[in-house]
């Protein structure tokens, strides 16, 4: 016989609601005040969590930039559970909007334009178990006062407002499992913690102020070679050939993973191809090795040793960019 005691009927009631999904709960919790004062007292864990901020705008007075008071933020407590989205919306100076997909037909009003921001903080502090994936969209200062932060993926989209030290609130010895940045000022990639990121993937679709005095390839050599023994996606919009040459130079001596690629976006041009591959001849060597296909997909070698191979393809990753064509430098396993 066992001596274990039944539950009562609150602790069995609070045993099945712990494990109700997230959404649920909340819909529950809208039809019912007594479920609500349960919901609010029992704790719940976030799978991801994603913040979208309208962009930001100066401030004519001050010349500074302003957190804007429109956006979203969209919580997901299960893999196969639709998202729950918060929307908040401007209305007027002393006013904002708050709607929730849950309950479309019902808003609440609020003086306070960083309700955006405090929703982030009260989801970012009551979830039981670590968030496994956060995404960022526009935002230059989500986290506020929060400390010793360890999320294992993060996706953060920039704006022109950023500040100087992303990484402030995450714990000092925090390694990311993934890290993708998307239109970051290339100095991030001198950060400790995007230097330590297990799988880092970089995105850049706009031109920004390194590039204006014509040292854009100074500033590649500077900045992202200064990555190493990681798995490196980068993608980089660029404007010389020779930018896109050091990048590859930095696959062949950094030691980076198998699986790293990156990949040069230009202007579609007469000739193109012919400064590319003239470019790489003269970066990296025995550039102009063709061989015939890998993947039925034709491509330059850079490189080729017993484990790995370095090849630069043509529009590897399709070739529907609208007026642009890239070139991508993958270092692939040697499976010959």
């Amino acid at each position: 016989m066992t001596s274990e005691k039944p539950l009562n009927s609150y602790q069995a009631t609070v045993a099945i609601v712990q494990n109700l999904p997230y959404g649920l709960r909340m819909h529950l919790a809208a039809h019912s005040m007594p479920f609500r004062r349960l919901h609010n007292r029992l704790k719940f864990t976030i799978k991801s969590l994603k913040m979208q901020q309208k962009r930001e705008f100066i401030d004519a007075s001050t010349g500074e930039w302003t957190e804007n008071p429109n956006g979203i933020l969209s919580i997901c407590t299960d893999e196969n559970e639709k998202s729950i989205d918060y929307i908040f919306v401007e209305k007027n100076e002393d006013e904002v909007e708050i709607l929730c997909s849950l309950a479309p037909q019902k808003s609440i009003f609020t003086g306070k334009k960083d309700s955006l921001q405090r929703y982030f903080h009260y989801f970012m502090n009551t979830s039981e178990n670590a968030w496994q994936h956060v995404e960022l969209e526009e935002c230059s200062k989500p986290f506020g006062d929060l400390k010793n932060l360890k999320i294992p993926s993060l996706k953060w989209t920039v704006n022109k407002g950023m500040e100087e030290e992303p990484f402030a609130n995450f714990a000092e010895m925090h390694v990311f499992e993934r890290l993708e940045l998307i239109n970051i000022h290339l100095h991030w990639l001198t950060e400790q913690k995007v230097k330590n990121a297990a799988h880092l993937i970089i995105r850049n679709s706009e031109f920004y102020y390194e590039y204006e005095e014509g040292n854009e390839t100074a500033n590649m050599i500077h900045f992202f070679g200064s990555l190493k023994n990681q798995l490196v996606e980068a993608e980089f919009r660029l404007r010389w050939p020779d930018t896109f040459s050091m990048g590859c130079d930095v696959l062949l001596k950094n030691n980076l993973k198998i699986g790293s690629s990156y990949t040069g976006i230009f202007e579609t041009r007469d000739n193109l191809k012919t400064e590319i591959a003239a470019s790489l001849l003269k970066f990296c060597g025995n550039s102009d090795e063709t061989i015939s296909k890998v993947d039925g997909k034709k491509h330059i070698v850079l490189k080729t040793t017993d484990d790995y191979i370095i090849a630069v393809f043509e529009n590897y990753f399709g070739a529907n960019l609208h007026g642009f064509k890239s070139f991508t430098a993958l270092k692939i396993a040697n499976k010959l």
